[in-house]
């Protein structure tokens, strides 16, 4: 028991010291996303337009070198598009939503700013569309023909506002086709969020 103890007390303390040289930053973080869809303009059949949408989880993030982090995320994120196509005189409600988990490499500019570029795995959780006007009107599942995962670049800047209160801008550019049988949508996301450091 007693050697338990002890190697019990030498796991807290070099826990806590490697902790501490990671100087290791996490908590929530929620905000508003700007979704959309970009698109070879030569394959569009009609308009497409954003949607405002929203985002939650949890982020965390650890010192690699000097003015250096590695942040990682686990988000769940509302995404989508609004299609007008003429020629069908039909408006339709794209709606998209992921776990997403991206990770990216943190530069700090000066004190509490950083800019950073990263990539980001999604994965689907639904995928649906609305007929808003048009001769068929309704809801419809698309997820079997949207493909499972999608994968992002991604770059933007976050600051310090207040002690522990961080906002943040960011842009989503998918890198990956959603529709499994016509290659024309992917995702492109603008995010503005709000965190609050929990643990530093």
């Amino acid at each position: 028991m007693k050697h338990l103890f002890i190697s019990f007390l030498v796991l807290i303390t070099t826990g806590t010291a490697f902790t501490q040289d990671l100087n290791l930053e996490f908590g929530p973080k929620a905000g508003l996303s700007i979704s959309g869809f970009r698109t070879p303009r030569r394959f569009a059949e009609g308009d497409l337009s954003p949607r405002i949408r929203t985002h939650l989880g949890i982020f965390a993030s650890g010192a690699v070198a000097d003015q250096l982090r590695l942040q990682g995320e686990l988000l769940f994120s509302l995404q989508g598009a609004t299609e007008f196509s003429e020629f069908a005189n039909s408006k339709i409600r794209i709606s998209v939503n992921y776990v997403n988990v991206p990770v990216m490499l943190k530069y700090e500019v000066i004190d509490g700013l950083f800019v950073y570029i990263g990539s980001q795995l999604g994965v689907l959780v639904t995928s649906k569309g609305k007929v808003l006007q048009g001769q068929f009107e309704g809801t419809y599942d698309n997820k079997d023909d949207t493909k499972a995962l999608d994968l992002s670049f991604l770059l933007g800047a976050s600051y310090e506002i207040v002690e522990r209160v961080v906002i943040e801008g960011r842009h989503n550019i998918g890198l990956i086709d959603l529709d499994k049988e016509a290659p024309i949508f992917r995702n492109r996301v603008f995010q503005i969020s709000v965190g609050y450091v929990l643990g530093r």
